[in-house]
């Protein structure tokens, strides 16, 4: 009888020490080299593919180069914002670029300081991104995590999981729920966080299908996948007893929509491969199986041995000099503005349209031939504003033409100086 007893207490212990998601029941190695395989047939085009493919280690070195090209290609001819740079973030990071360094731009920056985002399911997006490595954000930023968690918090349905709306009155559907769990998966330690996750946990248990399916318009492959990402991301097994209804549960349903080819269908009634269908499944597949090894599909910390992108050789800045009588000033990009003889709130200005247009000219570093100089003209002392003060002149010159503000202040007021900015940025930068 002790022997019994002391076997049955070092089998316990030995349970207890294997992490809980070694008991995931699903092998989906080879729907995923299947799957792997057949996406990667002819041209990649799509981020979540990617992304999922370089995750479970199955991207081809050539689909590699051939897609980072194409991300370069983007963030060098669109100023992306919303859910579309946020994938892009998540593409350039998965492909073992850093997104805070791309083409010399910072698109975490970009992220956190986006003013377009006013809908619900980009502030999940930009969670997703931003959580998706190690960046710095600002305390100050406009976009933190905390702001973007408060947003996603306080827009969950009333009985529980989160609707495409973000309407607190109307019903959850779980392609939502799943991509909102996605995104709060690594803040499980927040009060708040932790107990919208109980109860979106709760709603999944209760509308998953007897087949271990999700209806949203009718049960769909696109729609478990969600739910089997989302499920993964917040550390539950979509496979536990929990989740699996006469021996069916959300992953191995989704072998059911699979046509033979590595390809997935939407619903059971077609015959034919639906490619979003496919991506969506093989996110799912690959999160699932990074969850059994404690990972999750959208985290790509920095290695410690990964190597920074190198810097730009540092330019000393020219002193700016009068050039003629008229106390005309030069500046280029590479002015120190601090030494200019105007007021602070002009160098401002000047600072900012350089920024920008240094920005704007992105990828001819060492050739600022192509780009505007700023001229800033100071006006005798006996030229003043109503208020007293002397009046200067901002001009910026391109080979299109030159832009003149003949009544810029010293130490004028900031909604004038925001608004030549804004001016000067759409005249020369098209934004």
């Amino acid at each position: 009888m002790r022997k019994a007893t002391k076997l049955m207490v070092i089998a316990g212990a030995l349970a207890l020490a294997v992490p809980y998601n070694a008991y995931a029941a699903e092998d989906v190695s080879t729907e995923i080299a299947s799957t792997a395989e057949h996406v990667q047939a002819g041209e990649l085009n799509s981020d979540w593919l990617a992304i999922s493919l370089s995750k479970a280690g199955k991207l081809t070195s050539a689909n590699k180069q051939d897609y980072l090209m194409k991300l370069k290609s983007r963030v060098n001819g669109t100023d992306l914002k919303g859910t579309e740079l946020h994938k892009t973030i998540l593409a350039v990071r998965a492909l073992g670029a850093d997104p805070a360094n791309f083409e010399g731009q910072d698109l975490i920056k970009k992220a956190y300081s986006d003013t377009s985002l006013n809908a619900f399911t980009a502030y999940v997006y930009a969670l997703i991104a931003l959580d998706s490595a190690d960046y710095t954000i600002p305390a100050d930023a406009l976009w933190t995590k905390d702001k973007l968690i408060a947003k996603i918090t306080t827009m969950d349905s009333t009985a529980g999981g989160w609707n495409w709306a973000g309407s607190t009155s109307e019903q959850a559907d779980p392609d939502t729920t799943g991509m909102v769990l996605t995104a709060l998966g690594k803040h499980k330690s927040d009060g708040v966080v932790k107990a919208d996750i109980n109860s979106a946990v709760s709603y999944l248990k209760a509308v998953e299908t007897a087949n271990g399916g999700f209806d949203n318009w009718g049960e769909n492959s696109s729609s478990t996948a969600q739910v089997v990402i989302g499920l993964s991301s917040i550390g539950v097994d979509p496979t536990s007893t929990e989740f699996t209804k006469d021996g069916k549960n959300p992953v191995n349903h989704l072998f059911t929509y699979e046509i033979g080819n590595g390809g997935y269908k939407w619903m059971k009634s077609e015959t034919a491969e639906n490619s979003f269908a496919t991506e969506q499944v093989f996110q799912a597949l690959v999160a699932y199986d990074k969850f059994k090894s404690g990972d999750q599909l959208f985290s790509f910390p920095y290695q410690v041995n990964e190597e920074p992108v190198p810097s730009q050789p540092t330019i000393p800045a020219p002193t700016p000099t009068v050039v003629n009588n008229n106390n005309y000033v030069t500046v280029t990009p590479t002015t120190d503005v601090s030494k200019l003889p105007v007021s602070e709130s002009t160098k401002e200005v000047i600072r900012e349209i350089i920024t920008n247009n240094n920005a704007g000219a992105a990828g001819t570093t060492g050739n600022t031939s192509s780009q505007p100089q700023v001229i800033v003209v100071q006006q005798p002392a006996a030229i003043q504003t109503a208020a007293g003060e002397p009046k200067v002149e901002v001009k910026v010159e391109k080979e299109s033409g030159t832009f003149n503000s003949n009544n810029l202040k010293v130490g004028g007021t900031t909604a004038f100086i925001g608004a030549l900015a804004l001016v000067l940025r759409r005249k020369f930068l098209g934004v």
